[in-house]
C-alpha cells in the first residue's frame, strides 16, 4: 500500500493527471481524499479494492488526538473527504494528452515553475465534494455518509461546512434558520418559486440521506416557494425529491422533460444537464449521456464548482 500527499495549489489538473497516470500504471486501485481545500492524500494498493474506513482507529487516543486537531473526529469526517477513485477518473485521464510523471519524463518537475508563476491550482478536483448533486454516491465513489449528524465543520474543508449546514436545517424542526426561510420566501415573493426551492434543495440534497430529507420536503410544501405550485413548479420539486432519493432513472426523466420545456436560464440549463447526464452515467447509458452533452455543451458554461464533474461525465459518456 502507498499513501501519497499531493498539493493542489501552484499546479493545474493536467499536472495532477500526470501524477495519477503514474500511480494508475502501478496500482490496481487508488482512492483520493481531501486533506483540506488545498491538499489531497492518495491511498493506493494492488489486489483487492481499498477496504472501508476502520472506525476503531478513533479509539486509539494518540491517533484520534492528531486528527481532532484538523476537525476529523470520527469515520464520517473521513468519508466526506473521499472525493475520487481510479475508476472515476480513468476515462478523463485517458483523454488528457500528458505523459505519466516519472524519472524519464519528469513532467511535474519541468512544469511546476510555470504553474506556480501563473498561480494556478487544481481545486476543481476537491470541488467534486461540493457539487449540488449527490454525484459521488451515484457514481459509486462512496456510499452515503454513515452519520451526517456528527459531521465536524472544519475551517480547512468547505464541504464539511456544507454538510454541517444541511444538518442544522434538518434538525431545525419549526425553528428554521432565518436565512434558510428567506432563501425560499424571497424569490417566491418576486414570482420565482423555482429559484426558492432550488436554493433550499441544493443546500440539502447532496448532503443528507433520503430519509433525512422527508421533513424538509414537508416544510418546503408549507412555504411560499413550495405551495400552490403550477405544473412546471411541481416538476421541479419532484425532480429535487428524486435526486434526494438517489433515483437515477426518475431524476433523469424529469430533468430531460424540463429541458425539453425550454424557457430556462443558463444556470437552470446547466443544473438539468448535470442531473440528466449523471443519471444516465449512473445507469450506464453512455450513448444517452453523450447525446445530451453534444446537444447542450454549447449552451452551458460550467462554473468552478461543477466544471470537474462535467469533464468526468463527458469523458465517461465517450469511454469504451
Amino acid at each position: 500500500m502507498l499513501v501519497q500527499w499531493l498539493q493542489l495549489y501552484e499546479v493545474d489538473f493536467i499536472l495532477v493527471a500526470s501524477v495519477l497516470k503514474a500511480l494508475g500504471s502501478h496500482f490496481d486501485h487508488y482512492a483520493i481524499f481531501a486533506a483540506n481545500d488545498g491538499d489531497i492524500l492518495i491511498v493506493a494498493r494492488n489486489g483487492a479494492p481499498l477496504p472501508p474506513i476502520d472506525g476503531s482507529l478513533f479509539q486509539v487516543p494518540r491517533f484520534a488526538g492528531e486528527l481532532a486537531r484538523v476537525g476529523i473526529n470520527q469515520t464520517a469526517d473521513v468519508e466526506v473527504r473521499h472525493i475520487a477513485t481510479k475508476e472515476l477518473l480513468a476515462p478523463l485521464l485517458a483523454r488528457i494528452p500528458i505523459a505519466a510523471n516519472s524519472d524519464y519524463y519528469p513532467v511535474l518537475d519541468q512544469n511546476a515553475a510555470r504553474t506556480r508563476f501563473l498561480q494556478l491550482n487544481a481545486g476543481d478536483l476537491i470541488a467534486l465534494a461540493a457539487v449540488p448533486v449527490p454525484a459521488l454516491e451515484l457514481l459509486g465513489v462512496r456510499l452515503a455518509v454513515t452519520d451526517t449528524t456528527s459531521i465536524t465543520a472544519s475551517e480547512y474543508y468547505r464541504a464539511s461546512q456544507l454538510y454541517r449546514a444541511a444538518t442544522v436545517l434538518r434538525d431545525a424542526s419549526t425553528a428554521v434558520p432565518r436565512r434558510a426561510a428567506a432563501s425560499c420566501a424571497e424569490p417566491a415573493v418576486r414570482g420565482d418559486k423555482i429559484d426558492g426551492m432550488l436554493n433550499v434543495g441544493m443546500a440539502v440534497v447532496p448532503y443528507l440521506r433520503p430519509e433525512e430529507l422527508v421533513p424538509i420536503w414537508r416544510w418546503i410544501e408549507t412555504q411560499p416557494c413550495g405551495s400552490q405550485l403550477n405544473a412546471v413548479e411541481n416538476d421541479w420539486l419532484a425532480l429535487l425529491k428524486m435526486i434526494g432519493n438517489r433515483n437515477s432513472k426518475e431524476m433523469t426523466k424529469l430533468a430531460e422533460h424540463l429541458l425539453q420545456g425550454g424557457g430556462l436560464t443558463p444556470q437552470r440549463t446547466r443544473y438539468l444537464v448535470m442531473v440528466a447526464m449523471l443519471g444516465h452515467i449512473a445507469q450506464r447509458n453512455k450513448p444517452a449521456a453523450r447525446e445530451l452533452w453534444s446537444r447542450y455543451r454549447g449552451e452551458i458554461a460550467p462554473d468552478a464548482q461543477s466544471q470537474m464533474l462535467f469533464f468526468i461525465l463527458a469523458a465517461h459518456s465517450i469511454a469504451p
